[in-house]
């Protein structure tokens, strides 16, 4: 997640804070991306805890903040499509309830 202001975080959850020269949107994309990568860090069976050591060795891909920003620009309207596709199908799955409601009730 980005926070869009200063957090407190607990003594052992890592916080990855982009510098600027890193755009957030990017950093937060490419950490998804290397969920298994950092996953395959953790320490525990049961919390999964990596260590900051650990983070910091790894290694990871870091293009020119220009080509961080049009990145970012397209994943926001990735994104916003998403958002209006959940919206569109939770309308239609309204109107395919009312559907359903009017034929049984015989008003189709």
């Amino acid at each position: 997640a980005i926070a869009d202001r200063s957090i407190a975080i607990n003594q052992q959850i890592n916080a990855i804070v982009p510098n600027e020269q890193t755009d957030s949107v990017f950093l937060c994309e490419l950490i998804r991306a290397m969920k298994p990568v950092i996953q395959r860090q953790a320490s525990g069976v049961m919390t999964g805890i990596v260590n900051k050591s650990k983070l910091a060795q790894l290694e990871a891909i870091y293009p020119p903040l220009p080509i961080q920003r049009k990145f970012a620009e397209r994943v926001n309207e990735i994104r916003k499509m998403e958002t209006q596709q959940a919206a569109s199908n939770h309308r239609l799955g309204y109107l395919f309830q009312s559907m359903l409601h009017r034929a049984f009730s015989g008003d189709l």
